[in-house]
């Protein structure tokens, strides 16, 4: 079972199904991303990745951190209280970035200085005045959100969001679970145009080397690199947040960790992937008990790009984020909200051209619509024709 994330008296129930061209299933799960701690100069901590056990979004920071935060006094939950975790972004530095490096921020930054109108006060403005202000606020709050996302393309290879799950990691790194290490890997994740590829590395026990290089030395022969890897991933502990040597690939440049304040979540789609489909996600007869008792162990936030992980019977089921609503900073807080969530069409698995006939059956957009039949369509959780 995937460890709970969730505080004592958080719930999350998916209370409906619809049946009909999308699925709609609403769920309680669980404001702005800007960031409230940081390093110098708005930059946040710089750490080298490692990998740890955990199904979900939870990272491990150095209790350094902890101390930290707690003098800045932002231990209230999110840094901005609400009952919200500590929610931090978590991203891939891109070499040489220098600040600003986006269009919509260097044209925000020349225009500060004309649209500051002096010696006028909120008084002065009639009603109608105030409305127009209002909807010039508006305007200028989405062009700054922009060009806020734009420049965070330019400053990240790719990023993600996550919460802690503990202080413990080594000074100078950070624990990485595999679901954000293959977020930030994953290259459709970068700015169109601007791809570069991640190097990739396995962490390695240092116990195990140790022990490699001493039956090497007595030997006179044998593999170092090969023996230091851990033998199989399933015969170590599993706890989450503890090291996961050599488990899985991890980003080998630089990780940078700033704390932000995400909004609470009011929608969200999920896109079952192709494999999903094949191992039987559409035969589920209660999706919204295969995410309550999934999503409410393993998610405390959700970022547009992510894949998220369901289970039932054994069974794994990934689904991708492809939106979230609010979606002025492409993430949202998963606790202590109401969210909504659409099912989109499945991925269509790809064809070869031995296999013409291959995931024509239960994929694309005719599967989505037209699932097997579960039951009646009347809000218990069943699907209906």
């Amino acid at each position: 079972e995937p460890e709970a994330n969730l505080a004592d008296g958080e719930d999350l129930r998916v209370t409906k199904v619809v049946a009909g061209p999308k699925q709609v299933i609403r769920a309680p799960l669980a404001a702005t991303a800007s960031p409230i701690w940081s390093g110098a100069k708005g930059a946040g901590l710089v750490l080298a990745a490692t990998s740890i056990h955990g199904d979900g979004d939870k990272i491990a920071l150095p209790p350094s951190i902890l101390a930290s935060l707690a003098d800045k006094g932002l231990m209230g939950g999110g840094g901005g209280g609400g009952g919200q975790p500590l929610t931090f972004r978590v991203g891939i530095l891109r070499d040489g970035y220098a600040f600003p490096s986006s269009d919509g921020i260097r044209e925000m930054m020349e225009k500060a200085p004309v649209d500051d109108v002096e010696g006028q006060s909120s008084m002065d403005l009639d009603e109608d005045d105030d409305d127009d202000e209002m909807m010039e606020e508006e305007e200028e709050d989405g062009a700054r959100t922009a060009a806020y996302r734009e420049e965070l393309s330019h400053r990240y290879v790719s990023y993600t969001h996550g919460t802690v799950v503990e202080f413990t990691q080594e000074e100078g790194h950070v624990g990485l679970p595999r679901s954000i290490a293959s977020a930030l890997l994953d290259a459709d994740r970068q700015r169109e145009g601007s791809e570069v590829e991640v190097p990739s590395t396995r962490t390695v026990d240092p116990a195990a080397a140790a022990k490699a290089d001493a039956d090497q030395s007595a030997d006179g022969e044998g593999d170092t690199d090969a023996d230091a890897m851990p033998v199989d991933d399933d015969d170590q502990e599993k706890t989450p947040g503890h090291l996961a040597y050599g488990a899985f690939d991890l980003p080998s440049l630089p990780i940078e960790v700033t704390l932000v304040s995400l909004p609470k979540g009011k929608k969200c789609t999920l896109q079952p992937t192709a494999d999903a489909v094949l191992s039987g996600f559409y035969d589920l007869k209660d999706v919204k008990l295969v995410l309550e008792q999934s999503l409410i162990r393993t998610r405390a936030t959700l970022s547009t790009g992510d894949t998220v992980h369901t289970w039932h019977r054994g069974k794994r089921f990934d689904l991708k984020v492809k939106g979230v609503t609010p979606a002025r900073f492409g993430a949202v807080s998963c606790i202590n909200t109401d969210i909504e969530v659409d099912i989109a069409a499945a991925e269509k698995p790809e064809r070869t051209d031995t296999d013409p006939g291959a995931g024509a059956e239960g994929t694309g957009s005719e599967t989505a619509d037209a699932p097997k039949s579960g039951g009646g369509g009347d809000g218990d959780g069943a699907f209906g024709p």
